[in-house]
């Protein structure tokens, strides 16, 4: 039985949310005869649209943002996570090709739901443990129906100990369970679990309960859709989380990504790198270098750079379940994103390639010359890829990559070639990273490991690199997204990067690390080189 204590507090705490997002999410208002501020209704958004929805502009002024600010101060409202840039379909069974993730979760938050097999997770940070109250806002969209949704709140890694919740829920209909159920996932992670039923076209707050937050780290709560009487679910816009004390408030650092500018990027999640130590005044030509990805690490929009450099980079990647690549790009010294605008004097030009690669243009990233081969690389086995740059006259450089499967110095295959002019140089600024291209995958951890990395001066001599910085883009740096890792992995030796999944045993940016040596440089005749 819950003490009358208890239910006044998530009944308070609920009255309180309710005020708080009342004036939140006000986008404009009418006077009625009472003094009543009224809401107006807001515009649907339709899903992939390039327009940001009106219910993300969580203040319609200056004056709204100071009340926010206000509420905050005395721990009345602290944090309004927007699923649009935060959520995840999480179980993605069903025919992709006839639903398309992205029509689930856009910049408006999850629309379109109507399949019950579409799990939706929201994904932030806690710096400590706590009590609080959670609602969304949502509504029922086109319908008087009923939807009947189940809550689940988790951890990314497994509590020190049993949690006690009690039976606190404010439910919002009667017909819901009034009751948080504790339960041990498959993968030993305690979680909460609870039921709620709404319904109602116009835009609601609906109280999901009173929750625990077991430790720090990133929290998921997922969103799963078990019946509805009506064509959809529901849409869901915001997830606003009030915490029990004031305490937890002043002592608590939710972290999410609260700007639209930013969800694209925070939604693909964290970039993360290795920054080799290469030996000091030294000129360098080729560098060699092994590249093996886990089983399971190979996710579909993971890219693997196994030899980058400045100008270039040469790496392999997940395309989608039946296609995979390996890539070979060089970067023009001309700055656009368009690489019809490089002047002809400055175009990267192809010299030669390998059988079945194709060429082309790339641009959205700085613009250049790009070469791949579409290769059915497998995770858990060991490839080896070799890149050369050396001096083309005064002004130019010419690229070549290479690629080995199997390490028998037999079967080195070309990848490509290419000339690159204004900019006469050897290999700098060797690097490795891992990054996800496509955001609705952004919430799938990705791991790779890097075996040796050689390099081979001008005057004919082997060189082990075994010290490595770890860095990670700006997604990691602004604390948009912290699931990041790197560094020496012990059992193999090798280094390696780790990046999304919202795992939250993170490693710090800006580390070095330094493996052992091998002492042992690659067996490679240059002169049998394709």
């Amino acid at each position: 039985m819950e003490s009358s204590r208890d239910r006044g507090f998530c009944d308070q705490l609920a009255e309180t949310l309710r005020n708080c997002v009342d004036t939140l999410f006000h986008r404009g208002s009418d006077q009625s005869q009472t003094g009543r501020v009224v809401e107006e209704e807001a515009p649907y958004c339709p899903p992939n649209s390039n327009q940001i929805c009106p219910s993300l502009k969580v203040w319609s002024n200056s004056e709204e943002e100071k009340t926010y600010q206000l509420m905050c101060s005395t721990k009345k409202c602290s944090w309004v996570i927007p699923l649009a840039g935060n959520a995840y379909v999480t179980s993605p069974e069903g025919p992709p090709e006839e639903e398309p993730l992205e029509n689930f979760i856009s910049d408006c938050g999850v629309s379109n739901w109507n399949n019950g097999l579409r799990k939706m997770s929201t994904f932030f940070h806690s710096t400590r443990p706590g009590y609080v109250l959670m609602a969304l806002r949502l509504r029922v969209p086109n319908s008087d129906g009923i939807s009947r949704l189940r809550i689940t709140l988790s951890h990314a890694k497994p509590p020190f100990r049993q949690i006690d919740v009690g039976n606190e829920f404010p439910a919002s209909s009667e017909e819901a369970d009034d009751a948080i159920t504790i339960y041990e996932a498959e993968d030993g992670k305690q979680s909460q679990t609870t039921e709620i039923f709404v319904q109602g076209s116009k835009w609601q707050l609906a109280p999901c309960g009173k929750f625990f937050l077991p430790m720090d780290g990133y929290i998921r709560f997922d969103l799963e859709g078990i019946s509805r009487s009506g064509p959809y679910f529901a849409d869901v816009t915001h997830l606003i989380i009030i915490p029990e004390s004031d305490w937890f408030t002043e002592q608590t650092f939710l972290k999410f990504i609260s700007s639209p500018s930013d969800f694209y990027w925070g939604r693909r999640g964290p970039s993360v790198h290795l920054r080799y130590i290469p030996p000091p005044l030294t000129d360098f030509e080729y560098f060699y270098t092994e590249l093996t990805v886990p089983d399971g690490g190979d996710v579909i929009g993971a890219y693997f750079c196994a030899a980058g450099f400045r100008g270039g980079y040469f790496g392999f990647q997940v395309n989608s379940e039946t296609e995979r690549r390996i890539l070979f790009s060089i970067w023009s010294e001309w700055n656009t994103d368009n690489p019809g605008d490089i002047p002809e004097e400055y175009k990267v030009v192809l010299i030669k390639k390998g059988d079945g690669v194709i060429d082309g243009e790339f641009g959205d990233e700085g613009s250049g010359g790009q070469s791949y081969l579409i290769y059915p690389w497998i995770a858990g086995r060991t490839y080896r890829f070799l890149v050369f740059a050396t001096k083309s006259g005064t002004e130019d450089t010419v690229y070549t990559a290479w690629f080995n499967p199997t390490g028998e110095a037999s079967d080195w295959g070309l990848i490509a070639s290419f000339f690159k002019p204004k900019d006469s140089t050897y290999l700098r600024d060797l690097y490795a990273f891992s990054e996800n291209f496509i955001p609705e995958q952004g919430h799938l951890e990705r791991k790779c490991e890097y075996g040796a990395q050689w390099v081979h001066t001008t005057d004919g001599t082997w060189i082990e690199m075994t010290t490595a910085e770890f860095t990670a883009d700006a997604t990691a740096t602004a604390q948009n997204r912290m699931d990041i890792s790197g560094g020496l992995e012990v059992e193999s030796g090798n280094f390696f990067l780790r990046n999304c999944g919202f795992f939250s045993d993170a490693v710090s940016a800006n580390t070095m690390f330094e493996r052992p040596a091998l002492g042992v440089p690659p067996d490679i005749d240059f002169s049998t080189l394709p």
